[in-house]
């Protein structure tokens, strides 16, 4: 089976899901997924910063 490449604004939306349902473990499998399919370092960068911003959200 060949890897299905996804817009990076798709991967956004299933980081959002993640975390969105307090699966934080599950969205950092997400963005170890983009570097590994070897995304360019400002798209994995951006979603990462998701994180970050949602992290904040939650405190």
């Amino acid at each position: 089976m060949e890897p299905v490449y996804r817009e990076p604004s798709t991967w956004e939306a299933m980081v959002r899901a993640e975390l969105g349902s307090g699966d934080r473990e599950r969205a950092i499998a997400l963005i170890e997924r983009l570097e590994a399919r070897k995304y360019p370092e400002a798209v994995v960068n951006r979603i990462r910063g998701i994180m970050v911003d949602y992290s904040q959200l939650t405190q």
